[in-house]
């Protein structure tokens, strides 16, 4: 029997095949995983229109988790964003323009790799996130940097495991990274086994 469901939430790429490592670390740790499938994002920042369509097909998934097991989520960039936004935290696409992202009380604890924080500068907004918190940042990051994470870190107010990978860069998290990225990692699939490895000890713990 499944210990728990884990929604596992993609960055801008939308395919959660990138995080196959990741997902079959999870199920062989006993954990049952939904990874909801995306269109890839037309530009590097996300339109409201698909900010809203991600929003949908992550609330369909989250609504369809088996209710007698404990619910969790991990992600990536826009991805582990949007879950912040599902644990309770107030997103925003910029000023004026709050995005509807209804809260999923059943959604116990958030595991985010380099997830974008600008959608939560609101006054109060990341202060909302009630649940545990695993925060990974890149050190070669230059999208979703250290700065920002240490930044959003001192406005929360839930329990946070926070760590910046020095040798990461924004797609180290994802066994198939987008042509022409790097960084500096000597062995990414066993920089990617530790991450992994830490996500399951968080959702088992």
């Amino acid at each position: 029997m499944s210990r728990a469901t884990v929604l596992v939430a993609a960055g801008g790429g939308g395919s959660p095949a990138r995080h196959r490592g990741l997902i079959g670390r999870l199920e062989a740790a006993g954990f049952s995983v939904i990874a909801p499938e995306f269109a890839m994002l037309a530009a590097p920042r996300a339109s409201v229109a698909e900010m809203e369509g991600r929003i949908a097909i992550m609330a369909e998934a989250l609504a369809g988790a088996d209710p007698a097991l404990p619910l969790y989520g991990v992600g990536h960039s826009l991805g582990a964003a949007l879950l912040i936004g599902f644990a309770g935290a107030d997103m925003w696409h910029g000023p004026g323009a709050r995005l509807s992202v209804p809260h999923q009380p059943r959604l116990a604890k958030v595991a985010a790799l380099a997830p974008p924080v600008e959608f939560f500068l609101a006054p109060g907004a990341a202060e909302k996130l009630a649940v545990p918190l695993l925060l990974r940042s890149a050190g070669q990051d230059s999208i979703t940097t250290p700065a920002s994470h240490k930044a959003f870190l001192a406005r929360l107010r839930c329990p946070v495991d926070f760590t910046v990978e020095p040798l990461a860069g924004h797609f180290s998290y994802m066994d198939m990274p987008p042509p022409g990225t790097g960084d500096g990692l000597s062995d990414g699939a066993a920089f990617r086994a530790r991450i992994a490895a830490k996500i399951c000890a968080f959702f088992r713990d």
